[in-house]
Order: structure tokens, then C-alpha cells, then sequence
């Protein structure tokens, strides 16, 4: 039973490791503290358990045989899938469109209270002049970063075929009840485990930094991204039409 779980440990941490589109969610969220399109860390590590929530209904789902239902009814993963695209671009569209520049960490509230409050006006009415007026970005709430993080997961249903073949594979055809759940519980603690490690790098003050000059470039090249990740769903479905209509 030993090597049954090792080879589950590698197949899963194989997938982890290869960055996707919960990897670019995190790291937006993380990275961009309490402005823009993201929010706090405690903002991502709820999108965490979105995320890993997901994970665990997959996984435990591909253990009742939805994986087997999928295989045998293209369409009902197929329709999954198309609704998995949609709702990507839809994210890659709200990324693109964010702005908002996180403050600099390093910034002290003893300065501002030293400033003068004139030299404050003044530069107000300077930079007023000089910039257009836009909207402030809104911070994503506790409750959309969980949505977010589940929903993403669970509208790509390609984790319920990964987790099936992976299960059926390297567990016993006659594994118990407890061996299963294990197996379903080292998947989600895997996935906890490395979710939340993102959240701890890209959370850190040198990457907050770097985020807070090139916010609204690193919203645009991860709303591509996850853009492109959409494309790429719906694509495969398209794909599967016109091959069943071309036979």
C-alpha cells in the first residue's frame, strides 16, 4: 500500500508543480496586497480553500466514478468544459481590465503625518491636473476570493478524469474504504500544502514591491494567460465536434 501511495504522491505532485490557472489567481491575489484586483493574504489563503475544496469534491467524486460517467457521456463534460472556458475569459476579461497600484510596503505612517498638509494639497491639485480621473479598483472580498478559487476548479473537469485514471491505477482494485478516503485526503493535503506555499512567496514584501510598480502589467499578462487557458478549453471541445462531424 505503500508504493500505491508514493505513486500517487509523484503522479499529483507532477500536476501541482506544472503552473496553471490556479497558480496565476494565487499569485494575483497575493502579490497585490490590498489593492487592485487582489486583496490581503488572508484574502488569498480563502481562495486556497476554494481551491483545494474543489480539489477534494473532484477527488472524491473521480472515486465514486464520474470519471467513468464522462467517459462513457462525452457531452456532459464537454458542456462542463464549454462552461469552464466562459467563465475563464470572463476572470482573464476582469484581470485585463484592473487597476489599482498597491502602496509601497516600505512606506512609513510617520512620514505622511510629518508632511505638511499645504504640500499635500498643492500635489493633489498637481497630480489632478496632470491625470485623468478613474475609478479606484475594489479589493475582492473574502467570499468572491473563495467563489473564485472554487468555481475555476470545478467548471474545468479534467481533474475528475485525472484523478480517476490516477486512482484506478495506482490503488488495489479491492482497496478499502479507509485506503480510498487516505488516498482522498493525501490529495487535498497535497494540495493545501502547495497553494498555500504560493500564497506565503508571492505574499512576501520584495514580490509586493515589484507588483506595486508593474501592477497593472502583471494584471494584463496574467488576464492573457488565463485568457489563453479559456481559448484553450473551449478549443478542445470545438475540436471534439469536428471530429465527430468530419467521421
Amino acid at each position: 500500500m505503500t508504493e500505491a501511495f508514493l505513486t500517487i504522491a509523484l503522479l499529483h505532485w507532477t500536476v501541482l508543480l506544472t503552473p496553471g490557472v490556479n497558480f496565476l489567481l494565487l499569485a494575483q491575489l497575493s502579490a497585490s496586497g490590498s489593492g487592485g484586483f487582489g486583496g490581503a493574504k488572508g484574502t488569498a489563503v480563502v481562495a486556497v480553500l476554494g481551491i483545494t475544496t474543489a480539489t477534494f469534491t473532484w477527488a472524491t467524486l473521480a472515486v465514486m466514478g464520474v470519471g467513468a460517467v464522462f467517459a462513457a457521456h462525452p457531452l456532459v463534460r464537454q458542456l462542463a468544459q464549454l462552461a469552464g472556458g466562459a467563465y475563464l475569459l470572463y476572470v482573464a476579461y476582469k484581470l485585463w481590465g484592473a487597476r489599482g497600484v498597491v502602496p509601497s510596503p516600505g512606506a512609513g505612517l510617520g512620514e505622511a503625518r510629518h508632511a505638511s498638509s499645504s504640500a499635500q494639497n498643492i500635489g493633489r491639485r498637481n497630480q489632478a491636473r496632470i491625470e485623468p480621473k478613474s475609478e479606484p479598483s475594489k479589493a475582492v472580498t473574502r467570499a468572491a476570493a473563495f467563489r473564485l478559487g472554487f468555481v475555476t476548479n470545478m467548471l474545468n473537469p479534467k481533474p475528475a478524469l485525472f484523478f480517476g485514471s490516477m486512482f484506478v491505477t495506482a490503488l488495489p482494485g479491492d482497496a478499502s474504504l479507509p485506503v480510498v478516503a487516505s488516498a482522498v485526503g493525501m490529495v487535498y493535503l497535497n494540495a493545501l500544502v502547495w497553494h498555500l506555499f504560493l500564497v506565503l512567496l508571492f505574499s512576501s514584501a520584495p514580490v509586493q514591491r515589484v507588483h506595486g510598480r508593474m501592477a497593472r502589467g502583471f494584471n494584463r499578462v496574467a488576464g492573457v494567460l488565463v485568457g489563453l487557458f479559456g481559448m484553450k478549453l473551449l478549443a478542445a471541445v470545438l475540436h471534439e465536434w469536428r471530429g465527430k462531424s468530419v467521421a
